[in-house]
């Protein structure tokens, strides 16, 4: 039997194998296969989808890559990466790969663009909450510093008294005054933090209201007859190159798309709220 055709039966059986839960099973058949012939990207990127599942996801990662060098428009090789790079928590890296296999989705009319949509706005979501975290984490840093600043200060101005020439009831006084003025302090520091507390929150956006094609927060969304909902702007870019629904594949003409006036106001509304979204 031929390499290639030997190591196509093994992918045959790896798929079964996969296709019954058999992970394990799957991953041996594919490494077989991939050593018959190792020039095939289908073989890499299937096994990668079994060491995902397997929490291999460093080693998945470095199918995906191997899969993406041999053929750069294997969108499986780049949604696989996605998915074991989002597993990770590398968001950024996880962001890039999920685009780059939606892009090429697009491209190619596959049906994966749907599922693809989904891990790359929760790469996206999972990289603002990274973003988020580092955030909070500053602002609560800088409270604990500037709370280090003030009790340095009194310790400084009590350490002054105590060396001074004061007699001892005004050094008393003056000790007794730079402990109360730091207390004031603090509070008034803990107080405006508190009043503040909204930005020690991480904030949401609701998925809902991010387009599906550019992934940026709604402005004009439409409707089209499949019931998705897009950004005017973007949808008209994509019909340009493309008239069909981005994720239904069905034809569709400028004329048929229809203001979704509903979800533009929850937009706005939610924009006038948190004028911060408009980062997201």
């Amino acid at each position: 039997m031929p390499t290639s055709t030997a190591a196509e039966a093994l992918k045959a059986q790896g798929n079964e194998y996969y296709k019954n839960g058999q992970y394990e099973e799957a991953h041996k058949m594919y490494t077989q296969a991939i050593i018959k012939d190792p020039t095939n990207p289908v073989f890499f990127a299937n096994r990668a989808i079994c060491r995902i599942k397997m929490n291999l996801d460093e080693e998945a990662v470095a199918d995906c890559e191997r899969a993406t060098t041999l053929s750069p428009t294997n969108i499986k090789g780049w949604y696989y990466m996605g998915q074991a790079l989002l597993k990770l928590r590398r968001p950024n890296e996880a962001l890039k790969a999920c685009q780059k296999a939606y892009d090429l989705a697009k491209r190619q009319s596959s049906p994966l663009a749907v599922d693809i949509v989904e891990k790359l706005l929760a790469a996206k979501k999972a990289r603002w909450d990274a973003m988020e975290q580092r955030r909070i984490d500053q602002e609560c840093e800088l409270l604990a510093n500037l709370k280090l600043h003030l009790s340095q200060d009194r310790d400084r101005r009590i350490a002054e008294y105590m060396a001074g020439d004061l007699p001892p009831e005004e050094k008393d006084a003056e000790c007794d005054w730079a402990r109360q003025e730091c207390e004031e302090q603090m509070r008034a520091l803990c107080d405006a933090f508190a009043r503040a507390n909204e930005s020690l929150r991480p904030r949401e956006v609701p998925l809902q209201f991010i387009d599906p094609i550019s992934f940026n927060f709604f402005t004009d969304p439409v409707i089209t007859p499949s019931g998705h909902t897009y950004e005017r702007a973007t949808l008209m870019q994509h019909l340009k190159t493309s008239p069909t629904d981005p994720l239904s594949r069905k034809k569709l003409w400028p004329e048929q798309l229809i203001p979704n006036i509903a979800l533009r106001d929850a937009c706005t509304e939610f924009l006038e709220k948190n004028g911060w979204a408009v980062d997201y």
